[in-house]
């Protein structure tokens, strides 16, 4: 229960962590006091650890230089799942590896493949992440693809869908649009 405790606090706080003891099987040792002298009893304050990465982000590299933990790895596609083999997809993570980027804490997060960069958040080592692309097609409509990116980063892998569908108030534009899956390997 203690051990819970302290992951929640570190996950929760990039500043500092309260430190709780590991559940012992011994009798718990009592703490002795400080002999007092002429200055009056002689304790030190004690020096908080430092935040520890949770166990989700151990596998990413963590840049301190900073000040603050900047967490980042490669990622790319390994393969790309249409909803039909005579699609066309506007997908950014197709055949280029990607970085992605945030504070190891949580808070906002970057992927970039290419000149292409989803947006999103880190929380609890979830990832959330989207980009949106506009393109025109030959059915001279103007078309939007929406990308996500999603998932746990202890897995090792994230997600990724892709969903497109015309601009609204145009005519003309064909009915039947793609979809697209992916799996991201983290390395």
């Amino acid at each position: 229960m203690r051990r819970a405790l302290h992951v929640a606090v570190i996950v929760a706080s990039s500043v500092a962590s309260v430190a709780c003891p590991a559940p012992r099987r011994a009798a718990p040792r009592r703490a002795t006091p400080a002999a007092p002298t002429a200055k009056g009893p002689t304790s030190k304050p004690k020096k908080l650890p430092a935040p520890r990465t949770p166990p989700c982000l151990a596998t990413l590299a963590v840049d301190r230089s900073s000040g603050k933990a900047i967490c980042s790895a490669r990622l790319g596609a390994e393969k790309i799942a249409l909803s039909s083999k005579s699609c066309w997809v506007d997908a950014l993570v197709h055949r280029v590896a990607g970085t992605l980027r945030f504070p190891c804490a949580g808070g906002p997060i970057e992927l970039v493949f290419g000149r292409h960069r989803f947006t999103g958040s880190v929380r609890h080592c979830s990832v959330e992440a989207r980009a949106i692309t506009v393109f025109p097609w030959r059915d001279g409509c103007k078309w939007r693809s929406e990308q996500r990116i999603r998932g746990a980063l202890g897995r090792g892998r994230l997600r990724y869908s892709y969903r497109e569908a015309p601009l609204p108030g145009q005519s003309g534009c064909w009915t039947s649009s793609c979809t697209a899956t992916a799996e991201l390997a983290i390395w």
